[in-house]
């Protein structure tokens, strides 16, 4: 449902997007803990961040071919193992990717790769200055270009009143940033 919010603000917003799961469905179960409890983004990490990145890189490749994307900039918003895929291929095509937001930064994946984000970059950490809020400024410390990041209360955490919350303000975030950079 998050997902879905995010998407519908978005497109409220005036534009145009491209909603995608990096994993197939058979990955995500394959991925999932046995135990049940965590997130998507907690069973992606399970997978290689290359093959994500690749994804993600081929699919930019597919709508520069689309007659209707001729000339738009390009945005791209990650959350969790799908952010590193979108700092991977913004540090490749920063001439093609005009800005990225991401959230719910993921450890684990190198940092000396952010030096090659040039694109402008907004990242989006829970409030709690807990262990996603040092990664999102560890991150941050490690980002050349242009950046900025916002603590999100709510973000993070399970389902309920707060996410909802978090999901409103992480659109409205989100829509700021693309709109001054995706003109």
């Amino acid at each position: 449902q998050r997902v879905q919010n995010l998407s519908d603000a978005f497109i409220k917003q005036g534009f145009g997007i491209l909603m995608m799961d990096l994993l197939t469905e058979e990955e995500t179960e394959i991925g999932k803990p046995e135990a049940g409890g965590g997130t998507p983004d907690d069973w992606a990490s399970s997978f290689d961040s290359d093959m994500l990145s690749e994804r993600l890189y081929d699919s930019l490749d597919w709508v520069r071919d689309l007659p209707e994307a001729e000339g738009l900039p390009i945005g791209l918003f990650g959350s969790g193992p799908g952010a590193w895929a979108a700092f991977a291929v913004a540090a490749v095509k920063p001439v093609e990717v005009c800005a990225v937001v991401a959230s719910a930064l993921t450890p684990g994946e190198p940092l000396h790769s952010l030096a090659r984000v040039k694109s402008p970059t907004l990242l989006l950490a829970g409030a709690d200055e807990g262990g996603e809020g040092s990664m999102t400024r560890t991150c941050f410390a490690a980002l050349s270009g242009r950046k900025r990041m916002e603590c999100v209360a709510g973000l993070g955490r399970a389902p309920g009143r707060d996410e909802l919350r978090a999901t409103e303000a992480v659109a409205r975030f989100a829509s700021h940033w693309f709109m001054e950079y995706l003109r």
